[in-house]
């Protein structure tokens, strides 16, 4: 410890390492600890830039990137019954646009399967396809999981006679969940950009997209 002190006595400027690093341009001491977390902090910061960056979608990736949101849609056609009944405008434009879809839906034996099978396992690999519409396709794909709960729920409680009173307003809020998520995604990708601010299900959906 003498000779350091000796040293850095005769050499002043000449950097003495006591567990430390020095900048000798500022000449300012950094403790070796700081630098690496900072270094680490930096790593971090650069990786998730890489999985949340914000693509663009333009021209006709929009209406490809709101073409998947049809499968919730139409899974979660009947939790809307009571509110198309209280809502007749509601009714109206439901009857319009998605029950014809829905009764070809219904009618094809298995073909909710091969669309999720579509969704989920067609666009994760396939790099050709733009990221953003890629990700819509699995986001799409776990908001239609969701709606697989209220269902084996309701149906464990099929053929009991359960009071409207407490069947509707569990429908309506399904409906409403799930109606939000989808509207959102759809006005966000009309609009070029990712719709991943839904809680939880964007987050997976990054991750079944992965960083390509």
């Amino acid at each position: 410890f003498t000779s350091g002190i000796q040293n850095r006595d005769y050499y002043p400027n000449r950097p003495v390492h006591y567990g430390v690093k020095v900048d000798a341009r500022i000449s300012k001491v950094i403790p070796t600890r700081q630098v690496t977390g900072l270094l680490s902090k930096e790593a971090s910061k650069t990786k998730l830039s890489l999985w949340s960056r914000d693509e663009e979608i333009t021209g006709s990736d929009k209406i490809k990137a709101c073409v998947p949101y049809l499968l919730p849609l139409l899974d979660g056609e009947l939790f809307g019954k009571y509110i198309y009944e209280r809502v007749p405008p509601l009714g109206f434009l439901d009857s319009l646009f998605i029950g014809p879809l829905y009764d070809f839906y219904s009618q094809v034996p298995l073909l909710g399967l091969v669309l999720f099978l579509v969704l989920t396992l067609g666009t994760r690999g396939n790099t050709e396809m733009n990221r953003a519409v890629r990700f819509n396709a699995q986001q799409a794909a776990l908001i239609d999981v969701l709606l697989v709960f209220p269902e084996l729920i309701g149906s464990a409680f099929e053929g009991e006679d359960i009071p409207r009173y407490l069947v509707e307003p569990c429908m309506n809020f399904v409906w409403y969940t799930y109606m939000a998520m989808v509207l959102y995604s759809i006005y966000t990708n009309l609009r070029g950009r990712k719709p991943d601010q839904i809680p939880w299900i964007s987050g997976y959906a990054e991750l079944m997209v992965g960083p390509f």
